[in-house]
């Protein structure tokens, strides 16, 4: 493998981890524009219990979301695979879910899986996200 692979390598691996840690300060501020930004238009996010929905829905629940919660989030990288022009995420998250009006506060944790796409202007964007996040 030459230098320059290797060096491309780890450049699409930052930028991946980039988006994942963006996603998580946006989710927390609800940020729509970055939100936004950071998927691909035909987005499918796939959740325990639910049927698989897209960018519109995800975007509305977060909305929603904001107004009665503060949601902290982290997450450990497991692995980060990279096959241009797809790459793929497996990571733990941890989740502290906080009412608004007071009251008790959630926590869950889980595995996620999530696949990127590089766009045609170069940035790596999520493309599917299955999360298994259960309160714990």
């Amino acid at each position: 493998m030459s230098g320059n692979v290797g060096a491309g390598r780890h450049a699409d691996e930052l930028a991946i981890r980039t988006v994942q840690y963006r996603w998580l300060e946006a989710t927390r501020k609800f940020d729509r524009q970055v939100l936004s930004s950071l998927m691909t238009d035909d987005v499918v996010f796939l959740t325990p219990g639910r049927l698989p929905f897209g960018k519109e829905e995800f975007l509305a629940a977060c909305e929603q979301n904001d107004q009665r919660v503060i949601i902290e989030a982290s997450a450990t990288f497991e692995e980060i695979v990279i096959v241009e022009p797809m790459a793929y995420t497996r990571t733990h998250l941890h989740i502290k879910v906080t009412p608004r009006s007071g009251g008790a506060v959630r926590e869950l944790a889980g595995h996620a899986m999530s696949i990127f796409r590089r766009s045609m202007f170069g940035e790596w964007q999520l493309a599917r996200d299955a999360n298994l996040v259960v309160p714990i």
